[in-house]
């Protein structure tokens, strides 16, 4: 009974508040606020390489050129979706919107995208921390709840106080790399024998990686062993 007792109430609500797709408005028929059509319009990526999830050359298998030279800190990232059209604008509906059935959305669409051994049960979820003066601002942290919808999904455990962001930094949006790498020096902070072996950073967007460089930098510093990222969207070159 209490395997069944999730899905009972998932399908209690659907028949009591019927999904409306947030991308489009319509009924979405289904246990999801996200209809069959906008739901396949959502970009996979193609060819992704395994440790930066930009594509691949034709041709090209293992890891890309930068990646080989110059690889990331982190291990892997995963990306559900292109930062395309309509995915980027589920994206925006999250941030500048505050609808928040869309983390709900995305987190669902990244669960069922992610291949199955990039799934390890044993890790732990960390969102990508704001600043609290940046989260009091938006009154909310969007990879705080796409990172709570896949702990419920897939069982994981969340690292909620581990890891702090201790200096509002500047929009990254408009800097180049090397901008975006002074921006983010020593804003993160772990504390002490808080961060596990295994974590997985949670985000909505990734476009340089910069920030997940960063971040994994701390937590390789405060005792994690290997660090994952798995994202909703990456950033298309």
């Amino acid at each position: 009974m209490s395997t069944t007792l999730p899905s009972l109430l998932s399908r209690l609500t659907w028949l009591l508040a019927p999904g409306r797709c947030v991308l489009c408005g319509l009924a979405s028929h289904r246990q999801r606020d996200l209809c069959d059509v906008c739901e396949a319009d959502l970009p996979a990526l193609l060819d992704p390489c395994p440790r930066c999830a930009l594509p691949l050359a034709s041709g090209v298998s293992g890891l890309c050129g930068p990646c080989l030279l110059r690889p990331p800190r982190y291990l892997s990232l995963t990306a559900a979706c292109s930062y395309q059209d309509p995915a980027d604008l589920l994206v925006q509906a999250l941030k500048f919107r505050r609808l928040r059935p869309a983390a709900r959305v995305m987190a669902e669409v990244m669960y069922e995208r992610l291949p199955a051994t990039s799934l390890p049960r044993e890790a732990w979820l960390l969102p990508v921390p704001l600043h609290p003066w940046r989260q009091w601002q938006r009154g909310f942290n969007q990879s705080v709840l796409i990172a709570q919808e896949l702990a419920r999904l897939g069982g994981w455990r969340m690292l909620s106080r581990a890891v702090r962001r201790r200096r509002a930094t500047r929009p990254q949006s408009g800097l180049n790399r090397a901008g975006r790498r002074r921006n983010l020096a020593n804003a993160f902070e772990a504390r002490p024998g808080r961060v596990p072996e295994q974590v997985i950073i949670v985000d909505d967007v990734v476009t340089t990686g910069t920030t997940l460089d960063a971040l994994t930098r701390t937590l390789l510093r405060a005792g994690a062993r290997e660090v994952h990222a798995w994202a909703f969207a990456r950033t298309p070159p």
